[in-house]
């Protein structure tokens, strides 16, 4: 699936059986899908003229409406069993499933009802318009929302529906290593929308680091390798800094210091640990930190010297071994070291991370026992 696509709906019928009483109008919703796509479905409370109030445990016919007036409405997914988001704090867009408490790009937290899409916040609208309608004349025994007609549209030119809705696919799947959650997000980093749990150390150590061991392997300069491995930290380490610049108030200084560029491995970890108690070269070997630190030097000297040594590289890192005006060279068995090392690195933060913003334990230990059973069933 390419970029940024319209995902049509799963389309369906959403029915209203309205019935006369001695009490007055009542009614009863329903949902059926036909469609050859994968299908979901969620529930929730919401007023006049569409304003969503708390969530509705579909089938539950004894629940009650949390709010006085409200009425229950059915939401389905998308044609690819997501469901679009929308933070109404930062306005992030995303896909997950259907109860996402907390927003992948800023880190809000809040009930799943006030994360809705805007065509699902349109939708909602119609829907509450076209149920107290129908409540409001006693001629009507059922009323039926067609969201076939939603579906099809998606591929057709011209006027849509006026309940139309659709999502957009963005750029990045994953399910959550923590939880199990799928999101469809844009770029590669965030939080998982249900548990809290960042998921960078997982693209560093699942994606990037492999794809620059791979590329080694296969015949590619090490020299590159150092480069990328350490402008891999740095945009790893970043979204955790600019994380905690959000959500931790500091002084300007601080917020200063964390939102630029990181070219000193010592400055980084000395700032990460008198800022927030976080060590990220706990258990790494001083001939591992002394190959980082040199090659944090080494990265600039590759970006902005071609590769030449100079008196500033010298005084910097340390290293008796380099001449001035020299061609640096990089050792193929170092580069894999030190992409190990970065890895125990950024997991240190990360870890460090989650001990000031801890992750949701619910959805991690219901994803642990689901896994765990089916462990167990699959070895009988």
């Amino acid at each position: 699936m390419a970029d940024f696509q319209e995902i049509a709906h799963s389309g369906g019928k959403v029915t209203f059986t309205l019935a006369n009483t001695d009490h007055g109008r009542t009614f009863q919703v329903g949902i059926s899908q036909n469609r050859p796509v994968p299908f979901a479905v969620f529930g929730l409370y919401a007023i006049a003229p569409g304003i969503p109030v708390g969530f509705w445990s579909v089938g539950m016919e004894s629940e009650s409406s949390p709010v006085p007036g409200a009425f229950p409405v059915l939401i389905a997914s998308d044609s690819e069993q997501f469901f679009g988001h929308n933070c109404p704090k930062c306005k992030y867009y995303w896909r997950s499933g259907p109860f996402p408490t907390i927003c992948p790009g800023c880190g809000l937290h809040g009930p799943s009802y006030e994360f809705l899409s805007d065509a699902q916040q349109l939708y909602v609208e119609y829907y509450i318009f076209q149920l107290t309608n129908a409540l409001a004349d006693p001629s009507i025994s059922e009323h039926v929302i067609d969201m076939d007609m939603v579906a099809d549209a998606a591929s057709q030119e011209g006027p849509k529906p006026s309940f139309y809705i659709s999502e957009q696919s963005q750029q990045y799947r994953f399910s959550c290593v923590a939880c199990g959650e799928k999101h469809d997000i844009i770029g590669r980093f965030g939080y998982c929308s249900v548990c809290g749990t960042r998921r960078d150390v997982w693209e560093l150590t699942d994606q990037i680091i492999p794809a620059i061991r791979s590329k080694l392997k296969d015949g590619g300069s090490a020299e590159d390798s150092v480069r990328d491995a350490i402008a891999a930290f740095d945009s790893v380490v970043s979204q955790y800094a600019k994380q905690m610049v959000l959500l931790i108030p500091m002084l300007p200084f601080r917020k200063d210091k964390l939102t630029k560029r990181f070219h000193n491995a010592e400055d980084v970890a000395t700032m990460f640990e008198l800022f927030f108690g976080i060590d990220i070269f706990n258990g790494i070997k001083q001939a591992e930190r002394t190959l980082v630190t040199r090659s944090f030097f080494r990265r600039h000297v590759y970006e902005h010297n071609g590769g030449i040594v100079d008196q500033v590289y010298l005084d910097k890192s340390g290293d008796k071994d380099s001449r001035l005006n020299a061609q640096l060279r990089e050792n193929t068995d170092d580069v894999h070291e030190l992409l190990g090392a970065i890895a125990k690195m950024v997991q240190n933060l990360h870890s460090g991370f989650h001990q000031i913003f801890s992750p949701e334990a619910a959805p991690i230990d219901r994803y642990s026992r689901r896994r765990k059973s089916a462990t167990s069933i699959g070895s009988h």
